[in-house]
């Protein structure tokens, strides 16, 4: 369904004529009565007017134009419709017929009714304060009625950014203290006023004691105030926080009521909201999702697309989950520069977005004299890129690692190496990057980039959206996003598959270091680790792959991988094997990174050929990419970002008597979903209150690892399916394993079974 911005005119709408008149919650919506008011008008007037200014830019100058602008619209709408529903305010009338259209001081809610719309305009919330002060300047000068307008703006861009109705009340009681911590009463209060101090907050109550869009607007109408202009302003803050598809009557109805003189112009301010931004990053793995929350923390309009149905899908969700210390990138690279600072912001970083890390340090294993000789080079250029390490002996490669082959004469030992969990780490920071006010799409293709004025129109199978920079994070895609804006690239992406067994969780401490063969011209060879989830890796291999997407595993490139790891760790129990995988990484013909400007669009930026060491070195790519977006657009660091998210429940962390409270408390979270995993209910209940949609059986795997045990999801699975259908108002026919053409379900059964 359409996302719209009708919330103001809904409310407005539904309470056009119920003025002064106490009404029972269940009055009919949009009757033939109904229509819109000054209310509607007015805030369409403001979307004009936003319009004709164009996005904020700091200063005088753009206060005057989009002052002018709005004097011109109000004036003008008020002319065109001079006798609308309800009538104007008797002093925004005598202003528009007035030659003078200075401010008249208004204490009135006039300004806080058309406001709402500054909120989609506005990339920070400082933005949001500036504009509403300047929608409300106009007429509305009084300390009273700018804070109306402020509050209002403010709370409907908390709401569109995913703000908890705690936290919009919190900031809420900052401008009308009760309105939050005490809504019922405010509710209750029975004023029939158009001053801003006393309809403002009574809005704002009607929105904090709903349960929905619609319960909104009939909370704000049937108190029987200044209904048009509360149930306006608790429609618009509704919407925002609800989403308009969760009210489809509204959606269908306003239209009709707008009617061919200003519908066009919501539409177009509707278009021009979701098709303009700052910037537009292609791809939602590591690299992007972590760029995308890097921008975050700036006043930027950012936008990110990603072919897939969730985040972190591809090479990100098919990798060997390690945080490689840097030792191996040669020295001078871009490969080795972001390695080295990506691990030392990996723990940090994982700290913040509640992500599964461990510095259990990798050891790189010799088997021979000869190999040693490659061990000490290896050494040597550990120190060159300013890694810690050391070479160990045999004595201690029997005590640190009992399980390691008889035949490991040495090791290097590199502490600071890891492993992580790739899977949270890129959602984590997506959460975090639409947390702070970034846009995603998923399920959108990128099928052509074009040059328009001083940005680009990047099209998807889906829609149009215009950007001063776009940024090329696709990951094996990356090639053929480049080649849109340059078909003479001097570069090229050759896809390597690697594949893998899991072991099941058995015998904590089997292997406790990341444990790697000597490095080959295929790269760091098949390894054995343990990951974050207590699950062994063995792979991958490397292998020139013509197709991209095809991550298929064959019996006999596993049975490569089976024979080396056994060199490396011969009592592997491979019985606990689980399942088995693939994933395609895009090496580069350049032999390292490429980040940076196109040679031919200096605002197209690249972040392409991000093979492994890619997963650690994510962070710091993050910054690099972010610095070149500065030279390009103004940066300002938004107050209000965060660089956290809200920390999750971990029941399997919790000590018995911390579980029982929990549970008692959260009932949700006493009730298994998946067995092997130990995944409660409460745990993707709280998945599906999080800013990051969750679309998939395999996005909910992912994250909750519901799913990723010994059965792999022979009896989780229907009930995680149900749980989507319901959360997604989906049939559950209609629910995907992964990607769009991923159906679990094929059809009906037919009612009866055999006689």
């Amino acid at each position: 369904m359409h996302k719209t911005i009708y919330g103001a005119f809904a409310g407005d709408i539904c309470g056009s004529t119920a003025e002064g008149l106490p009404l029972s919650a269940s009055f009919p919506l949009f009757d033939e009565e109904m229509g819109i008011t000054d209310d509607s008008i007015l805030t369409v007037a403001t979307m004009d007017a936003l319009l004709a200014a164009g996005p904020f830019e700091e200063g005088e100058g753009y206060k005057k134009k989009l002052q002018s602008a709005l004097v011109e619209n109000y004036v003008r709408y008020y002319e065109e419709n001079p006798e609308p529903l309800g009538g104007y305010g008797p002093m925004f009338a005598y202003w528009c017929r007035s030659a003078d259209h200075s401010p008249y001081g208004s204490k009135g809610n006039g300004a806080a009714m058309r406001v709402s719309p500054v909120a989609y305009w506005a990339r920070s919330r400082e933005e949001c304060l500036f504009l509403a002060s300047y929608v409300a300047g106009v007429t509305h000068d009084d300390p009273e009625g700018t804070k109306g307008a402020e509050a209002v703006a403010l709370a409907v861009y908390l709401a569109l950014h995913r703000a908890s109705k705690e936290e919009i009340g919190e900031t809420m009681e900052n401008y009308y203290p009760g309105s939050y911590s005490k809504a019922a009463e405010t509710y209750r209060s029975g004023h029939r006023s158009a001053l801003a101090s006393l309809s403002v907050p009574e809005a704002l109550a009607a929105f904090f004691l709903s349960s929905s869009y619609e319960e909104a607007i009939r909370l704000a109408v049937s108190r029987g105030g200044d209904t048009d202009t509360e149930a306006a302003i608790a429609g618009a803050i509704a919407e925002a926080y609800y989403g308009s598809p969760s009210f489809p009557l509204a959606v269908a109805k306003v239209p009709s009521y707008l009617g061919p003189v200003y519908l066009p112009v919501v539409e177009a301010f509707e278009e021009a909201v979701e098709r303009n931004y700052d910037v537009i990053v292609i791809g939602a793995g590591s690299t992007g999702s972590l760029l995308a929350r890097e921008l975050s923390f700036f006043a930027l309009k950012t936008l990110v697309v990603e072919k897939s149905l969730d985040v972190g899908d591809a090479t990100t969700a098919a990798n060997s989950a390690i945080a490689h210390s840097g030792y191996d990138p040669v020295p001078g690279t871009k490969k080795a520069f972001h390695n080295v600072r990506g691990n030392k912001m990996m723990a940090e970083t994982c700290k913040k977005l509640d992500v599964p890390y461990g510095p259990i340090g990798t050891l790189t294993v010799a088997r021979s004299k000869d190999e040693e000789k490659t061990l000490e080079a290896l050494f040597e250029r550990a120190k060159e890129n300013g890694v810690e390490a050391r070479i160990v002996d045999k004595a201690w490669l029997k005590e640190n690692e009992p399980n390691l082959t008889d035949e490991a004469v040495a090791a290097l030992y590199c502490p600071t190496g890891g492993i992580v969990n790739p899977f949270l780490l890129a959602a984590h920071a997506m959460e975090n990057a639409l947390d702070n006010g970034v846009f995603l799409r998923l399920g959108e293709k990128v099928i052509s980039i074009a040059k328009e004025g001083s940005g680009f129109l990047v099209t998807t199978d889906h829609g149009n959206y215009w950007a001063r920079v776009v940024i090329d994070a696709a990951g094996t895609a990356a090639e053929e996003i480049a080649r849109m804006v340059d078909p003479d690239l001097g570069w090229h992406l050759i896809p390597r598959k690697g594949e893998y067994f899991v072991l099941d969780h058995f015998g904590g401490g089997f292997v406790r270091h990341v444990l790697f063969p000597l490095p080959s011209e295929k790269g760091k060879g098949i390894l054995v680790t343990p990951t974050t989830s207590l699950n062994y890796l063995a792979g991958p291999t490397s292998e020139i792959e013509e197709d991209p997407d095809d991550a298929a595993t064959d019996t006999l490139t596993l049975e490569e991988v089976r024979k080396a790891a056994t060199s490396l760790v011969p009592t592997l129990p491979w019985k606990e094997a689980i399942r088995v995988y693939a994933g395609v990484r895009a090496t580069p013909s350049t032999h390292d990174f490429i980040i940076g400007p196109s040679e031919k669009e200096p605002h197209f930026l690249l972040a392409a050929g991000i093979e492994s060491p890619g997963l650690v070195s994510a962070p710091s790519i993050a910054v690099e990419l972010r610095e070149e977006v500065g030279k390009i657009l103004p940066l300002h660091k938004k107050e209000e970002a965060k660089d956290s998210i809200r920390p999750y429940v971990h029941p399997l962390t919790l000590s018995k008597e911390e579980r029982d409270a929990l549970v008692k408390e959260r009932p949700s979270y006493g009730k298994i979903v998946c067995s092997c995993e130990k995944v409660s209910l409460g745990e993707i209940e709280d998945l599906f209150r999080r800013s990051l949609p969750c679309l998939t059986v395999k996005a909910v795997k992912k994250r909750t690892r519901a799913g990723f045990g010994k059965c792999q999801g022979g009896f989780c699975q229907p009930q995680v399916l149900l749980l989507l259908a319901k959360h997604n108002h989906l049939d559950p026919l209609a629910v995907e394993y992964g990607n769009a053409e991923s159906p679990i379900l094929l059809g009906k059964a037919k009612k009866g079974g055999a006689k």
